[in-house]
């Protein structure tokens, strides 16, 4: 391998992106350089040409196998319930009985028996035989990441930034940092998601036209007071040096007016809507808003039940407790919901969903919203929430993104 590269890494719920950087940001006498200047990161693509990578880990039945990381075990996760494990994160640093693992205990979310480890950290029991903690199946995410980075851009992957959430506790943060050092990384920080993601688009380097305004009136002052100066200079020469100094000390304190940001994260099973004040590119987190029950996972679940009701009235066979079909349906829903960020239509079939019938149907944009109109909706709670508490009005905002592939049409309209 040639070269240092860096990465970013956002390990989520249900699904972990890396964005890698061929070199370090450069600096200019100790000052970053600006935002056109730096190097351009670019999302990593895992072994299956995909820029996403499914969290989810099938462990081995004995030694001599190996752990099956990603889209494969995700897949074939109703063939192995009994030791693939998902929602990683939700288990990351929290112990059995703490609020997050009940729920999810509760909501069936593992379908793997979730046992105490010291209370200390939640571990996942892989057929009754042997534990394994959600730090330790973290890691072997993240180091099969950090394999398919380095064998991808042919550098030494060395650090990373690790992508939060802003209301993480410190146990969580520090589980995640310790599986991202065992995975091999020997560099390792932290950044919540809100900066990360206005950093990623620039918006601490954006030109405001406020500023521009501002910076132009001030050189044409500076050019008035230069003449005077001139017509001074006849008189006074050492007085007109400390007036151009001076004037130059006023340009240099030209302070550009905060901006409000607003970043909506739309994760599996959570929304999480922050605001942030710019100021002369620093960010400063104001609030930050999170609505569990909605997100994703919600919105599969949606397209999963329209889907069942289409091949139930067509076939006469209801699929709603039948554990394997609805796994395979929903697979095929989540492969829908990508294609419909891009398409007005896409083709979801599935071969031999339930007793040896086919199930085909032709989706497009408007039945999809309609369907899952409400759970994106949803996901949008948050954000009201944050404007009511802060007294805010959706003009207050000068800049406002989200992070989550809904359907371009419909965030164009909502959001």
């Amino acid at each position: 391998m040639s070269g240092i590269a860096y990465c970013g890494i956002d390990f989520g719920v249900d699904c972990t992106n890396v964005a890698i950087c061929s070199e370090a940001f450069p600096v200019n006498n100790g000052d970053p350089l600006p935002f056109t200047t730096r190097p351009v990161p670019d999302v990593a693509v895992n072994v299956m040409g995909e820029r996403s990578t499914p969290t989810w880990v099938q462990c081995p039945k004995n030694e001599e196998e190996d752990f099956v990381i990603g889209l494969t075990a995700r897949d074939q996760a109703r063939r192995c319930e009994d030791r693939t494990v998902s929602a990683i994160k939700v288990a990351l640093g929290n112990s059995v009985n703490s609020s997050k693992v009940q729920e999810a205990i509760e909501s069936k979310v593992w379908t793997c028996d979730v046992v105490d480890n010291n209370q200390k950290e939640a571990s996942f029991s892989i057929q009754g035989k042997k534990n394994i903690s959600a730090t330790d199946l973290a890691t072997k995410v993240i180091k099969q990441l950090l394999e398919d980075v380095s064998s991808g851009s042919g550098k030494d992957v060395k650090g990373c930034v690790l992508a939060v959430h802003p209301n993480a506790t410190e146990s969580e943060n520090n589980a995640l940092v310790a599986a991202a050092k065992k995975a091999g990384f020997e560099q390792v920080t932290m950044l919540t998601n809100d900066v990360a993601v206005a950093l990623a688009y620039g918006f601490d380097k954006m030109p405001d036209e406020d500023t521009e305004e501002e910076t132009e009136e001030v050189s044409s002052g500076e050019t008035k007071g230069e003449t005077k100066g001139e017509i001074k200079a006849d008189e006074e020469e050492d007085e007109d040096d400390d007036d151009e100094e001076e004037k130059e000390e006023e340009v240099d304190l030209i302070v550009s007016p905060s901006k409000r940001m607003l970043v909506l994260d739309i994760g599996a099973r959570s929304s999480t809507a922050s605001l942030l004040l710019c100021t002369n590119g620093l960010f400063q987190s104001i609030k930050t808003v999170t609505q569990n029950g909605v997100g994703g996972w919600f919105i599969d679940e949606s397209l999963v039940k329209f889907c069942s009701k289409q091949f139930q009235r067509s076939s006469k066979i209801d699929i709603t407790n039948n554990t394997q079909a609805s796994s395979k349906l929903r697979s095929e829903c989540q492969k829908a919901k990508l294609a419909l960020s891009t398409a007005k239509d896409t083709m979801l079939g599935v071969e031999a969903l339930a007793e040896g019938v086919d199930f085909r149907m032709r989706l497009n944009a408007a039945r999809y919203e309609a369907e899952c109109g409400d759970a994106m909706l949803a996901t949008l709670g948050p954000i009201n929430t944050l404007l009511q508490e802060l007294k805010l009005t959706v003009e207050d905002i000068d800049r406002a993104v989200s992070f989550f592939i809904l359907n371009k049409t419909f965030l164009a309209r909502n959001f």
